[in-house]
């Protein structure tokens, strides 16, 4: 192939490249208001010592390309907004302060903890996982949320993760920690489940 060649074809390929339609993004703004994190943990037999609870949304973005999928998300919680769904009274303030004190969350050391993705694959139909870092306490820790996107009528995400709360050195009743805890041990597994709308 002689130069003339090669700067033809390497012409050729240019336009070739030139020619094809790029993926534009779009960011979304999540819609702290019409967005909720739940909660749900558990201490003794799981089946009668169950809490469950929401957390605020407080920020966020998701990143869409022009094929309607998602390219890129992350959300921050307030966690000095974390309430609880089955308990009321004495006995729901005594355990939302001690969820919100250095035992647990230490909310106010560390009043917010946020996912931010890394890599998005795309499923089946309009399932996604999203594997990133999640950061409690000041402590990151890789996690995956698994979920579907709707993109019809408004940008809709709902997907679910779960996390070893002994990863973010919330060690306080784990039996991974303390021995003869009895009913009174608390699992370390903590699950959430999102319901994000952005616009």
């Amino acid at each position: 192939m002689n130069r003339r060649q090669i700067i033809k074809l390497a012409l050729g390929l240019l336009i070739a490249n030139s020619a094809l339609p790029s993926l534009a993004i779009s960011t979304l703004n999540v819609l702290e208001n019409q967005s909720e994190v739940t909660w749900s943990g558990s201490k003794g037999i799981k089946a009668l010592g169950t809490h469950t609870g929401t957390v605020a949304v407080k920020d966020g973005k998701v990143i869409v390309n022009d094929l309607g999928e998602i390219a890129k998300a992350e959300i921050e919680i307030d966690m000095s907004q974390i309430d609880n769904h089955d308990l009321s009274g004495e006995w729901k303030e005594k355990l939302l302060t001690h969820l919100r004190s250095p035992d647990f969350f230490d909310v106010e050391k560390h009043a917010s903890a946020k996912f931010q993705s890394k890599k998005v694959i795309k499923l089946t139909g309009n399932r996604y996982k999203l594997i990133g870092d999640m950061t409690i306490k000041g402590i990151k820790r890789e996690a995956v949320i698994i979920g579907e996107y709707s993109a019809d009528k408004d940008h809709n995400f709902k997907g679910n993760m779960s996390f070893d709360r002994t990863d973010y050195n919330i060690k306080f009743g784990s039996g991974q920690f303390f021995t003869n805890l009895g009913d009174k041990m608390i699992h370390d597994e903590v699950k959430l489940a999102f319901n994000i709308k952005a616009e």
